[in-house]
């Protein structure tokens, strides 16, 4: 428990040369924008990008291309643009002769997003624990061996460790007569990685395996009973009536096939490989999988926010490894205002493809590319697309909260002195510029609270804390949590262990009569128009004038 004498001073504060830094929770600093294409930065962003990929597609001349940006809360895409490489003309290609929004593209490992899908659809979460001899029965004679550096300790390994790549097993297998070409049965496979070496110690680091998914494929086969190719076509592909995506190639005339039908790699079919790379899609159908997660359409949202979360860090600070995603971490307009993109790439013969979600706006990037790839083809394109939209992103989730929730707030009828007032400014979050309680400045006094000293300068933001719930004649109320800062606190930043953005351990740390200082509740009518604010601490609500 905390106890601060408000009538003693508390210690002297140094000078300050430049403001402290809001420190955020982690996640959106404003509800997510719910119609992002009607914002003028957006539609300024849109108009950069037209420009930008005008310059990309001219330079295209040997691969096509099919982009887009999407929002979890629109139908049509923010950004849409398909290129047609020039090249293909000439290539005697049996495939589609214009690339559209529907040309279907080869994913490679973007797969393994499906897979990680399919498995929470049909399994749940609960086995990630659990043991792989579980449910692999020919690893179950290759468990419990005694030398660590020559096996496998297949005992050790988890459900879990397969989709986060935490195993320590080797990335692909090829032993003859089997491997990449031609492809192994399941006899052959379960042969050759008897005598895997392993790459590392399980859980010591995360490293791409391959593998790994062809094993949680044959898991998740044993848990339901069913096929992956009847659990992914029944359960994922046709209740998002994805009408492009197919887990075995179609016929030429739906894709882009950039050369020859063998060569390109378009006709190659990867076995019992299946759940790690064997997908086709168009860049409709990707993002319609993306808007899907985002909306939680078949998972629920609870089970959506376990799953984007990232499980390993990786020796990049920015980038860290999920289920099966890349999660990096993206600095946005202030010192330690992130946001993070759950990414997955895939690359096979000819063909590149890249999925980005994020969460804290739900918006993606879809990137599909077919033909002579560059270098990091997939991800360049997700830069050039995220450097105009993310800011303008933002801007549109800031200016619809403003439009929502700010303005002033009073006691009904004036009759005691309690008000607070609600504006946006550029940094992140709702501001609280005025808060006043029976005539106490509570601005003042909630801030001294929460630090342990004082003078201080009140900096008060309020994040979404991703509560909603029901009210009278229905409305709906909608939570979110405050962070009181002082403006003028002393800079803590670069040490080894301390820290000045420790947000996470403040939140409720204050509380009065079992309800916390920092809980604030907006009651929305059934318009969805904001009519108060009620804060549980003091047990009042505040009209909205």
């Amino acid at each position: 428990m905390r106890f601060l004498r408000l009538g003693a001073a508390v210690g002297s504060i140094v000078s300050i040369t430049t403001a402290s830094p809001t420190c955020p929770i982690d996640g959106p600093a404003f509800p997510k924008p719910l119609r992002p294409s009607q914002n003028e930065a957006v539609k300024a962003a849109v108009a950069t990008l037209k420009d930008v990929f005008a310059n990309v597609t001219a330079k295209a001349q040997n691969y096509s291309i099919s982009v887009q940006v999407f929002s979890a809360n629109e139908p049509e895409p923010l950004f849409s643009l398909s290129h047609t490489a020039p090249s293909l003309a000439s290539q005697n290609s049996t495939g589609v002769k214009t690339v559209d929004e529907n040309t279907v593209f080869r994913l490679g490992s973007l797969t393994k997003i499906y897979t990680i899908y399919s498995f929470l659809i049909n399994a749940g979460d609960k086995h990630w624990d659990e043991p792989v001899t579980k449910y692999v029965p020919e690893l179950q004679a290759l468990a419990n061996r005694s030398d660590p550096v020559n096996y496998v300790a297949w005992d050790e390994i988890t459900l879990g460790g397969l989709a986060t790549q935490l195993t320590g097993i080797p990335r692909e297998y090829q032993k003859p007569p089997c491997g990449a070409y031609p492809t192994c049965d399941r006899a052959q496979f379960f042969n050759g990685i008897s005598s895997f070496y392993p790459s590392l110690a399980p859980f010591q680091t995360p490293a791409y395996s391959n593998v790994a998914f062809q094993l949680l494929g044959y898991s998740l086969e044993t848990i339901t009973g069913k096929t992956f190719q009847t659990l992914m076509q029944e359960t994922v592909i046709k209740p998002l009536g994805l009408n492009n995506t197919f887990l075995k190639a179609p016929e030429d005339s739906r894709g882009v096939i950039p050369g020859d039908h063998y060569e390109t790699g378009w006709a190659f079919d990867i076995g019992e490989s299946v759940a790690t790379g064997n997908m086709y899609a168009s860049a409709k159908d990707v993002s319609t999988l993306g808007r899907a997660i985002l909306s939680h359409k078949l998972l629920s949202p609870v089970a959506t926010r376990r799953w984007l979360k990232p499980f390993a860090f990786s020796s990049d600070p920015l980038a860290m490894v999920g289920m099966p995603w890349g999660a990096r971490r993206i600095k946005l307009e202030d010192t330690y205002r992130y946001t993070t993109a759950f990414n997955k790439a895939g690359n096979i013969g000819d063909y590149s493809a890249l999925l980005a979600i994020l969460p804290d706006f739900d918006i993606g990037f879809t990137v599909l590319v077919a033909g002579e790839l560059p270098g990091n083809v997939g991800f360049g394109l997700a830069d050039t697309l995220g450097e105009p939209i993310l800011p303008a992103i933002e801007e549109a989730a800031r200016a619809e909260a403003g439009a929502k929730y700010s303005g002033r707030y009073v006691y009904p009828n004036n009759k005691i002195n309690s008000s607070m007032t609600i504006t946006t400014d550029e940094l992140p979050g709702l501001s609280i510029s005025q808060w006043f309680s029976n005539g106490t400045d509570f601005a003042w006094i909630a801030t001294v609270l929460q630090n342990q000293y004082y003078p201080v300068t009140p900096r008060i933001r309020l994040y979404p804390s991703g509560l909603e719930g029901p009210a009278e004649n229905g409305g709906k109320r909608v939570a979110f949590k405050a962070m009181f800062e002082d403006a003028d606190a002393p800079r803590n930043n670069n040490k080894m262990f301390s820290t000045e953005c420790g947000s996470w351990v403040s939140i409720e740390s204050v509380i009065y009569g079992s309800a916390a200082m920092d809980e604030l509740i907006f009651n929305l009518d059934s318009s969805g128009k904001v009519t108060s604010v009620t804060s549980p601490s003091l047990r009042v609500t505040l009209d909205k004038k």
